[in-house]
């Protein structure tokens, strides 16, 4: 989390009587206009918690977080939700948040490939098996970026990024940080033509069961063998044999964030099952800020 921002990030735990290990946990950062966000830039926040959680023990440590918040002067809390495929849990999430007085921002599709013991080829639609066939015939070659030059790996980022119209969403040293610090976590994948790299995608380790495709890229030179095919090929394959069950295509959106059509067609083309991502809002009505007296 702190690798996202130059914020201070604040933890909150929930902990049942005699119970050594937290239950829950939610993280957030203040930002701008007494605005706090959950989380400041990764791509899920909210409330984390284990299945014997009840409704009631979740709204209260809620409920606990809002009461500080507004206590420093927060006057609004955004709290953006993991995708529902991550946990049977996340489906329940609108049934404490909106009685809470939270209200819906924003919903969007969020795509992912549930890992099976198949091939990945027999997923995805006929075109596209055509076109992984395509690349692999003119020498394309899908492979795990070994000790990822962090340089070479967000130069391509940018550059395609660029020819696109688009923004990278973080820095150089943001990237090399996550590289240097979790080399368990962040793995790069490429796909190559005569020892070029083509596409490239750095992924995050959520959790044991879940990866997160997070940095997609390839050149538009090359849209005609559809290289990010190949690319999505080989993540699959690693998941399956690390036995991670779920590959989270994140979602859909363009560089003024609504939701692309074209690529929403693509994720579910290379084997995209839908599902959805809620961000909630809410309001505060302010007390007095507490004097801490001088003490800390």
């Amino acid at each position: 989390m702190q690798t996202q921002t130059d914020e201070v990030v604040y933890a909150f735990y929930l902990f049942k009587n005699e119970e050594r290990t937290a239950s829950a946990v939610f993280q957030c950062t203040e930002g701008n206009g007494n605005s706090w966000f959950s989380p400041p830039k990764a791509p899920f926040g909210g409330i984390q918690f284990d299945l014997t959680c009840t409704r009631a023990e979740i709204s209260f440590l809620l409920h606990c977080v809002e009461e500080w918040i507004i206590s420093h002067g927060g006057k609004k809390l955004v709290i953006k939700e993991a995708p529902w495929c991550y946990n049977e849990s996340i489906s329940a999430v609108p049934d404490f948040y909106k009685p809470n007085g939270y209200l819906l921002k924003a919903i969007h599709e969020n795509h992912f490939i549930k890992i099976t013991d198949c091939i990945y080829a027999p997923l995805i639609h006929p075109a596209e098996r055509r076109r992984l066939r395509k690349c692999k015939s003119a020498g394309f070659v899908g492979e795990m970026y070994e000790s990822a030059d962090s340089d070479i790996v967000y130069a391509f980022l940018e550059s395609c990024r660029s020819e696109k119209g688009h923004i990278i969403p973080l820095t150089i040293n943001q990237l090399k940080t996550l590289l240097l610090n979790f080399p368990n976590e962040i793995k790069v994948f490429a796909v190559k033509r005569h020892y070029k790299i083509v596409a490239l995608t750095v992924t995050i380790l959520v959790n044991r069961s879940i990866l997160y495709n997070f940095l997609s890229a390839s050149l538009l030179a090359y849209n005609a063998y559809s290289p990010a095919v190949l690319l999505t090929e080989t993540v699959y394959n690693f998941c399956r044999d690390q036995q991670i069950s779920i590959l989270d295509l994140g979602i859909s959106l363009d560089k003024n964030g609504n939701e692309k059509a074209s690529l929403i067609r693509f994720k579910e083309n290379i084997g995209g099952v839908k599902s959805y991502k809620a961000t909630y809002e809410k309001a505060f009505e302010l007390l007095p800020r507490k004097s801490t007296g001088g003490q800390h």
